[in-house]
């Protein structure tokens, strides 16, 4: 029979054995020591200093010194003075205190718990230097982690892949970086499969700054704005490029806008609606040479073109054009600008205020401007109207082309033709008179009348401010000369000869003879008696040489024109039938209503009476 038990070698008490307590003592010992097996330390060599009534060591130094000498890979007890070794089998476990390590012998060697650890599987909770719970399961509270691929040397392929996965592209998937446990950042699959980044500045409300799309790879960021642009250059965070709005693209510096592309196509320098192709603004543009060549087009044409004044229309039949213009700016060499039958946008009106227009013509407020805007190298109906007003700065563009502006002053109306209406006048384009007001300067040429009656006044820079009579009798012509009104000879060789040529079966023309002093010296032949035109002049008035008309003071007197008509002349008309050495009244072509006396006597004047 044994004489101790197979596990713990507890000794057993024989039969008849004297003094059985010693033996019953040492096996209480064993298992003092050995039941949940606690060892204070197991990396000493010797014995420690002072050691306490059942203290436990685990040795396992290969050669330990003084008491613990030959007792390697045992359990060692401090009892009664002495140490005590408890040879250990395989399968025990050994908690060891200081390192918070159980270990195991493995019939050799103690092996620590943690080393021999290879797998987790399923497990709950994993908190790594902090404790998990249920709303994160796995937890790590550390200052580093290190993560590295698994080398071709040790079996592995030298990469290192970290995969996420979620269930459905509806759900989110992302990386979520926070201070103070609160949320500024967020980059992963958020709501769809598409890569968002995202910023927070309180942890709740999160901008997304950009998007990577999953199906083309196209980089889409936040919209910015001009004090804050979307992408700007690192250091200057309000210079850049932003969006102000959908299909639409600017660009900022200092804050302030500077270009944008409109949805439209339009691209505007210094405005933020562009309202052509190419707008500069209020600035200006260099271009290139084909695009409208300095934008100063006349129009012509126009048919009937009538003005309504305030509150009434401006319409006109025909269409205006604009040409000849190069290839390249206009397609069709030329720009055609139509009287439009329905209203002009408020967005094309400087108030935003929509501008009747119709069949009957359009309704323009005092300082409104008309203008037809063309887009280069469009063709030549391509063309939109728009409304400014002149009461605010404004710079037209390079290709606004003026159609007409309305003089607030005197409620008249200028064309882009050159030709100025009153309120209620109408002008036919090559036919009809354009009425002319009275000009600041005195050098100046005022024509009057249509085709079969027209006359002119002519200033100089020499006499005082050119006064337009109330009214003038169409057909006389007065041109003022270096001496003042009446110095000019010739004065029908300043104007077109009148309708109907010489007399017919004559054979020849009629003789001008108006630039020789003295008067004028009558064409023999039937038909060739000419008109005479009467010169009034105030009682103080003297004829001095060189002009007509100048009182003793030196100052101007009002004059008024007069002319008398032998008979139906259809010649030439008449030459200088009163005037001084340099000038003289010329009528073309008949009487005409007027504020002058037109008579008709049986018998031609006498020369001194038209010589007056």
């Amino acid at each position: 029979m044994s004489q101790a038990t197979a596990n713990l070698a507890l000794p057993l008490i024989a039969a008849a054995q004297a003094s059985k307590h010693v033996t019953h003592n040492e096996a209480l010992t064993a298992l003092d020591s050995l039941v949940q097996l606690a060892c204070l330390d197991k990396d000493l060599a010797a014995p420690p200093a002072g050691p306490r009534e059942g203290d436990r060591y685990l040795v396992v130094t290969p050669s330990p010194a003084g008491p613990w000498a030959g007792l390697s890979g045992q359990v060692v007890r401090y009892q009664d003075g002495s140490w005590i070794g408890f040879a250990p089998k395989a399968g025990w476990f050994c908690w060891v205190v200081d390192e918070g390590d159980l270990y195991t012998f493995d019939g050799t060697a103690w092996i620590g718990f943690r080393a021999t650890l290879t797998a987790f599987q399923n497990l709950a909770r994993l908190g790594v230097g902090t404790t998990a719970d249920a709303g994160n399961p796995f937890a790590a509270k550390l200052n580093a982690a290190l993560w590295t691929a698994l080398g071709t040397g040790e079996g592995g392929t030298g990469d290192l892949r970290y995969t996420l996965n979620k269930e459905a592209a509806a759900r989110t998937l992302s990386l979520l970086m926070q201070t103070g446990f609160s949320g500024r950042a967020e980059i992963g699959l958020t709501g769809d499969d598409d890569l968002h980044v995202k910023v927070s500045a309180n942890g709740s409300a999160f901008l997304e700054a950009l998007r990577v799309n999953r199906s083309n790879g196209t980089l889409a960021h936040v919209a910015g704005t001009a004090a804050a642009p979307a992408l700007t250059p690192a250091g200057d965070a309000n210079t850049g490029v932003f969006s102000p709005g959908a299909d639409a693209w600017a660009v900022a510096t200092g804050g302030i806008e500077r270009l944008r592309v409109g949805s439209n196509g339009r691209l505007g320098l210094g405005t933020a609606t562009p309202r052509s192709t190419l707008d500069t603004g209020l600035g200006t543009l260099t271009g290139a040479a084909n695009d409208y060549g300095q934008a100063q087009t006349t129009l012509s044409g126009g048919g009937s073109v009538s003005w309504g004044g305030a509150g009434g229309r401006l319409r006109w039949t025909g269409r205006f054009l604009a040409m000849p213009m190069s290839r390249p700016t206009a397609q069709n060499g030329y720009i055609a600008i139509t009287q439009p039958t329905t209203d002009i946008p408020a967005a094309q009106c400087w108030d935003n205020l929509a501008r009747t227009a119709d069949p009957t013509g359009i309704v323009l407020t005092p300082w409104d401007a008309l203008y037809a805007v063309h887009p280069p190298g469009g063709t030549a109906s391509s063309v939109t109207l728009w409304v400014v007003n002149y009461a605010s700065a404004f710079v037209a563009p390079s290709n606004w082309l003026l159609v007409a502006a309305h003089n607030g002053d005197d409620n008249t109306i200028k064309l882009g033709t050159g030709a100025i209406l009153r309120a209620g006048g109408t002008a036919t384009a090559g036919t009809d008179a354009h009425y002319a007001p009275r000009l600041p300067s005195p050098d100046n040429t005022l024509n009057l009348g249509g085709p079969a009656n027209r006359y002119a006044l002519c200033g100089h820079r020499r006499h005082q401010h050119l006064r337009r009579p109330r009214e003038i009798t169409p057909g006389a012509a007065v041109r003022g000369g270096d001496r003042g009104l009446g110095g000019a000879g010739q004065a029908d060789r300043h104007l077109p000869l009148p309708r109907g040529g010489p007399p017919q079966g004559s054979g020849r023309a009629a003789p001008r003879r108006a630039d020789r002093p003295g008067g004028d010296r009558r064409p023999r032949g039937p038909r060739a008696r000419p008109l005479r035109v009467r010169l009034h002049l105030p009682r103080r008035a003297r004829p001095r040489p060189g002009g007509i008309g100048r009182d003793r003071g030196g100052g101007r007197r009002p004059l008024r024109l007069s002319q008398r008509r032998a008979a139906a002349v259809p010649g030439p008309g008449l030459r200088g039938a009163a005037h001084g050495p340099r000038g003289g009244v010329s009528d073309r072509t008949g009487a005409g209503p007027g504020s002058g006396t037109a008579r008709t006597p049986s018998a031609p004047p006498a020369t001194r009476s038209s010589r007056r």
